[in-house]
This record gives structure tokens, C-alpha cells and sequence, in this order.
């Protein structure tokens, strides 16, 4: 499970990206092997769901930006899945995003380090279960 004590919903499957920059907008998508992508409120087919969308509005993201998808609960589907990370907006200072993603699905783990550099970067990861 990918958790330090923040509280990040956890299950049998879970991807969770963090990034240092208050200000910046990361965008974490995740699509299941029925191609549909997780988002907040809802669970798809496959019983994925994302936690919050950060920085978003309100208190959801409580100023950390981290954005967490998983299944709370039962098998994951199996077939394959896409970690999709865009950049969306700069922080004030202008400087590379740093980000950390942590994922496992199935057997498959990962732990990257990215940098993010120019609004419209997208990093994309793919795990087959």
C-alpha cells in the first residue's frame, strides 16, 4: 500500500501522485482496461475512483497536492492499465514541477521521479494485469 500517514484511500489497486508545488496543476488519469477513466464522485464499472482533483476548489486537497485512484475493494480487472500525468499550469516561480508517482496494480509497482518542465508535458506509464 502507498501511504505515509496521510490518510490516502488505499486498496488492491492504487496509483498516487504527489508534486511540490502548491500552485502548480497536475493531472493524474488513470484508465482501466474497459477505457474509461477514473474520476472524482463516481466508480467506474471496474470499481476505480479518484479521490480529488488538486489543487481544485475548497478544502478537498487541504494545500497538499497529491491525487490518489484506486479500488477500495475486490480483484482488479484484469487487461491493462494507463497512468496518464499532464502538466497543466506552472507554479508562480515558473520552475520544473517536481512530482512522484507511486503505483501498484496487480504485481506490477513502480516509484518514478518526474520533472516537469513546460505546461502540456504528459508522461504516460501502462500496467497489464
Amino acid at each position: 500500500m502507498i501511504d505515509e500517514g496521510c490518510g490516502l484511500p488505499l486498496g488492491p489497486l492504487q496509483v498516487a501522485l504527489a508534486w511540490s508545488d502548491a500552485e502548480a496543476d497536475v493531472e493524474l488519469s488513470v484508465t482501466d482496461p474497459n477505457f474509461e477513466a477514473a474520476s472524482v464522485g463516481r466508480f467506474l464499472a471496474s470499481g476505480l475512483t479518484k479521490d480529488r482533483d488538486c489543487p481544485g476548489e475548497g478544502a478537498a486537497c487541504k494545500g497538499m497536492n497529491v491525487e490518489t485512484v484506486s479500488l477500495p475493494e475486490g480483484e482488479p480487472l484484469r487487461g491493462s492499465y494507463s497512468i496518464r500525468i499532464s502538466l497543466e499550469r506552472l507554479g508562480r516561480s515558473g520552475d520544473p514541477v517536481k512530482a512522484r508517482l507511486g503505483f501498484h496494480i496487480g504485481s506490477n509497482r513502480g516509484a518514478y521521479e518526474l520533472r516537469l518542465l513546460r505546461v502540456g508535458q504528459v508522461a504516460v506509464f501502462r500496467a497489464d494485469i
